[in-house]
């Protein structure tokens, strides 16, 4: 009798690793890819938060909304090629990095991407000035 307690409860012990194992191995992989591609939800940000901090947030994730302006400076040559205005206050503005077959501009839109530093300038051989962008991974 004792020797048939002990078969049944070592059979239980497998059968709950044989489902314990995959359930682990598939939430290593999701913590893995998570990890790997930065694709952790993200929060939502506002433009003056970014502006008011930018190294805090550099080649961090960032999801903002704003309307879309492709307003180009003319003789400034920008790392980015549209800028975020905020709604409420349109001179809060950050640059977006983007590339569209369609025009965006007046369009208000949730961004998605990375923040990062970039230069702008007027001419090559000039120092430039240092700006933060968001290269843009999703645009709805």
């Amino acid at each position: 009798m004792e020797h048939v307690t002990k078969v049944a409860s070592r059979k239980d012990v497998f059968v709950l690793l044989a489902l314990a194992c995959p359930v682990l191995v598939a939430g290593v992989a999701v913590l893995i890819h998570g990890f790997l591609t930065g694709r952790f939800p993200v929060t939502r940000n506002t433009i003056s938060e970014i502006l008011s901090n930018p190294t805090a947030w550099e080649n961090k994730t960032v999801k903002v909304e704003g309307t879309i302006r492709g307003e180009p400076v003319i003789g400034v040559i920008y790392p980015f090629n549209f800028w975020l205005c905020d709604k409420e206050n349109q001179t809060l503005r950050i640059g977006v990095k983007w590339h569209s077959e369609v025009d965006l501009s007046g369009k208000d839109a949730l961004v998605i991407g990375v923040v990062k530093k970039g230069y702008a300038w007027v001419h090559p051989d000039h120092p430039g000035w240092r700006v933060y962008f968001i290269e843009a991974s999703s645009i709805y």
